[in-house]
């Protein structure tokens, strides 16, 4: 992936980066494995 794919797919997460209540929800996937709403969300676009 070249570094200009990278920056932008920064710049269309970072709404959701930044979103301080959805980082807020964190559960657990696994022993000592947490997941926040953001990282979901990341995944999911």
């Amino acid at each position: 992936m070249n570094i200009q794919k990278i920056i932008s797919l920064v710049t269309k997460t970072q709404g959701l980066i930044k979103n301080r209540e959805m980082a807020a929800h964190v559960k657990e996937k696994g022993l000592a494995d947490y997941v926040t709403q953001v990282d979901i969300a990341v995944q999911n676009f």
